[in-house]
């Protein structure tokens, strides 16, 4: 077979796996009030600690995971600019605990200019992962959004638009 056969043969192998690789398409939750850019159709699960409802919405992939969610506040608690700091931390810190993470990096961000925000990543030895994540007070609720994986798919394109992708619907 001629050589430029061969270099054709390859490229176009490359470009078969190359474009098997997952597309991000929008999701949206009305529940939610909320649309984010992900590579599939997330699991929704929901999880009660001390009374408050947390909804995930969750996609695996072979390197990682995604994670969108959100909780309310108990009705009628209006928080101060400070108390909305102190939650945000709370909620940076509940999330590092539950999967045995090392913060790295914390940052605080606004989402659409308005909404007071963290952004953070952390290390996750027992795995040799690492995480990168935002959350949101936004109205009465805490929106999380994530990606936790390898080094490299946690810190690729596609997480990066994943995580600026957070849109709020109300």
């Amino acid at each position: 077979m001629p050589q430029y056969l061969k270099l054709v043969c390859v490229v176009g192998l490359f470009l078969s796996i190359a474009g098997c690789k997952s597309q991000l398409k929008e999701f949206a939750s009305a529940e939610g009030r909320f649309k984010v850019m992900l590579p599939g159709t997330p699991e929704e699960q929901s999880r009660t600690t001390s009374n408050v409802v947390t909804k995930l919405y969750a996609i695996e992939d072979r390197e990682g995971a995604y994670v969108v969610g959100f909780a309310d506040l108990p009705a009628g608690i209006v928080p101060s600019d400070d108390k909305i700091s102190d939650l945000l931390k709370k909620a940076r810190d509940g999330s590092l605990r539950k999967i045995n993470a090392t913060l790295t990096k914390d940052t605080s961000i606004t989402l659409a200019g308005k909404y007071p925000g963290r952004e953070l990543e952390g290390d996750i030895p027992s795995k040799d992962f690492v995480l990168r994540a935002r959350i949101y007070y936004v109205d009465g609720r805490i929106y999380h959004i994530l990606a936790v994986g390898t080094k490299s798919w946690a810190n690729s394109a596609d997480a990066t638009t994943v995580l600026n992708s957070l849109t709020i619907t109300n």
